[in-house]
């Protein structure tokens, strides 16, 4: 997740995108949609995007993960975007 990050931050959103992308799907995969992990990736995903400007995309990641994960998410991440306590519900 690190990676996507620094990727985003020097301007390669595409990479971080692709990166993004690769990560939710092996996340989604290996530990399904109820996963902490993958709703986290998803958030990741859904940051990129909005970085990106397609905030209709990131909010379709966001709205993604069970909403059991997307409210423990909203618990523990104190830096989410403000949006998804709103799509937790």
């Amino acid at each position: 997740m690190r990676r996507i990050t620094a990727l985003a931050q020097e301007g390669r959103y595409g990479e971080a995108v692709a990166l993004a992308r690769k990560i939710t799907a092996e996340a989604e995969r290996t530990s399904g949609r109820q996963s902490v992990l993958t709703a986290t990736s998803l958030v990741v995903l859904a940051q990129t995007l909005e970085a990106q400007g397609e905030m209709a995309e990131a909010e379709r990641a966001l709205r993604r993960p069970s909403p059991s994960a997307k409210r423990h998410l909203v618990q523990i991440i104190p830096t989410l975007p403000p949006y998804l306590p709103r799509l937790a519900r």
